[in-house]
């Protein structure tokens, strides 16, 4: 894909990654591993910064299911705690992942990139920058020799700036400005407002309505509100789970099944939806893969006393 400027950036699917740093779990964590594989194993890390990342969290992810199991069951519940259940966490295919490992150029100025629902792509900006584009999300990238400029017109999508001080780094997201020199952040539009998360770095955050505010963001804070909002910091556990998606999953802390299922449906074609009161209220705690709704369904019965009602396009859920 080129920039106007005649830049070239690629977009891989972020699954291949995944597939590929999944495989070498998997073979590093089998009792017959030689050192011969971990060689080979520091060869592919070595190739690109985002295989050995993509390794670590696969990593932790599976760490942290071993925990969980050890521990006990994950725990769900209803808001008025009369149906306290538990289950098991999920780690059965939680390596499952589908794409081909494919680079695409892409022709067009400024150049635009989108995902379908349950889609998640890498891109590889002209300055070396990364972009990991979350389901049904869309971007556009306009570069030239004095700014950097990428558009974040639906969705989500986790930045890692590559510094350049002579020339600016912006994502412009709904009525938000989010100005960075080298850093990493999340930002996720919802409506015309973008919640920004911070994992490295720092970045200024103002409005497009009123420029002259502005409210400066640090490594392990969030902003969901308006640029004249305090900057709010996280605790660990928030911003491991508001960044599971770039592990392929959907992490809850305790909220409804009908917020569980609104994130659910972000990834999925087929919508899931809560047919009534009692069952949308139900509180749900666990780390899913965000595409596996069969296996939600399965730990969803079997926690509580719920129906599934399934048709080609729609799954309602029913209380008992």
């Amino acid at each position: 894909m080129q920039t106007a400027a005649g830049e070239t950036m690629t977009v891989v699917p972020l699954r291949s990654v995944r597939t590929q740093a999944s495989d070498w779990v998997a073979r590093l964590r089998a009792e017959n591993a030689t050192d011969a594989d971990r060689v080979a194993f520091e060869a592919w890390a070595d190739q690109d910064p985002a295989h050995r990342e993509a390794f670590n969290r696969l990593t932790a992810t599976w760490r942290r299911l071993e925990l969980l199991k050890g521990a006990g069951d994950i725990a769900a519940e209803s808001r008025s705690g009369s149906f306290n259940k538990r289950y098991a966490a999920i780690a059965a295919g939680v390596f499952l992942v589908v794409g081909v490992a494919v680079g695409v150029v892409l022709r067009s100025a400024p150049a635009a990139v989108a995902t379908a629902i349950g889609e998640q792509r890498r891109i590889v900006l002209p300055d070396t920058s990364a972009v990991e584009l979350n389901t049904n999300s869309r971007l556009a990238v306009e570069f030239d020799s004095r700014q950097r400029k990428v558009v974040l017109e639906r969705g989500e999508a986790r930045f890692k700036v590559t510094a350049e001080p002579n020339r600016p780094f912006t994502v412009i997201a709904g009525n938000r400005v989010i100005r960075v020199v080298g850093t990493e952040f999340d930002v996720r539009l919802k409506g015309a407002t973008a919640e920004v998360l911070v994992i490295q770095g720092a970045v200024n955050l103002t409005s497009s309505v009123s420029p002259g505010s502005s409210v400066m963001l640090r490594a392990g804070e969030l902003a969901s509100a308006g640029a004249a909002t305090p900057a709010a910091p996280v605790q660990p556990e928030v911003m491991e789970q508001k960044l599971a998606w770039h592990d392929g999953m959907v992490s809850f802390r305790g909220e409804t099944l009908g917020e569980v299922l609104s994130e659910l449906n972000r990834y999925n074609s087929v919508q899931l939806t809560a047919s009534d009161e009692k069952a949308a209220s139900l509180r749900i705690s666990g780390y899913f893969r965000a595409t596996d709704v069969p296996t939600f369904l399965s730990r969803l019965q079997a926690a509580f006393p719920v129906r599934v009602e399934r048709t080609a396009e729609r799954v309602a859920i029913h209380s008992r």
